[in-house]
């Protein structure tokens, strides 16, 4: 188990200094097992209320939402924060949560676009900005979610995905988790190949499209219903 404090009280909070040279980003698909939690030469970076399943091998902690949120919703993952024994990336620095630091946009975005729709373009950016040498995705797949995930969050992850790329930064995942971060055949060169593996893919959106329509219809429908 890999944890140090930042304790230290007031608003004035000690750097964060990262530890390894490469990062391990985690979401809750069965891939993040992949990960190399009890390697000392990656850290491994969680987020929101999932500190049950990595809390004992993470070194940083990102929870990237409104404190309404946490408590308004009953998820009770407010309260545990207040106990965080890692550095944990918030909105702003919340006096009761003493490890809590403001994540640093200003700094992490100059020059870039704002694609920020997730925890983990967050977190994606933050690994470029300190020079990480390699950044592991695991347990994410997002192209698989829900429709947010899909249409909106995807689009920020694949973004600091080129951006890591481009500046020479390793990307790594677990090999069947290849499909979700990159389209599969070459448009031209693979040409009705790649027609219907797209066709497939939007068929696919708009099946999860009519389904999430049937459940949200189905649901106003018991609303109205159960007024009467």
């Amino acid at each position: 188990m890999r944890m140090f404090s930042i304790r230290g009280g007031g608003r004035r909070m000690k750097p964060v200094k990262k530890i390894a040279a490469k990062v391990a980003i985690l979401g809750t698909d069965i891939s993040w097992k992949k990960a190399p939690l009890d390697d000392n030469t990656w850290e491994v970076w969680g987020m929101n209320s999932f500190w049950d399943m990595w809390g004992k091998y993470a070194t940083r902690w990102f929870e990237i939402h409104p404190v309404s949120t946490m408590v308004d919703e009953g998820w009770n993952r407010y309260s545990w924060l207040t106990e965080c024994p890692i550095p944990v990336y918030m909105i702003k620095h919340y006096k009761d949560i003493p490890n809590s630091i403001p994540y640093p946009l200003a700094d992490v975005s100059k020059g870039f676009l704002k694609q920020f729709s997730s925890t983990f373009s967050y977190e994606m950016a933050l690994a470029i900005h300190e020079g990480f040498k390699t950044i592991g995705i695991y347990g994410i797949a997002l192209s698989l979610g829900t429709l947010r995930e899909r249409f909106i969050e995807l689009q920020g992850l694949l973004y600091w995905i080129g951006v890591a790329q481009g500046r020479g930064i390793e990307i790594q995942f677990p090999e069947y988790d290849e499909d979700n971060y990159k389209h599969k055949y070459l448009y031209g060169l693979d040409y009705w190949n790649e027609v219907k593996y797209s066709k497939n893919k939007i068929l696919s959106a708009i099946n999860s499209v009519l389904v999430y329509r049937y459940c949200i219809d189905g649901v106003n429908w018991k609303k109205r219903y159960l007024k009467k």
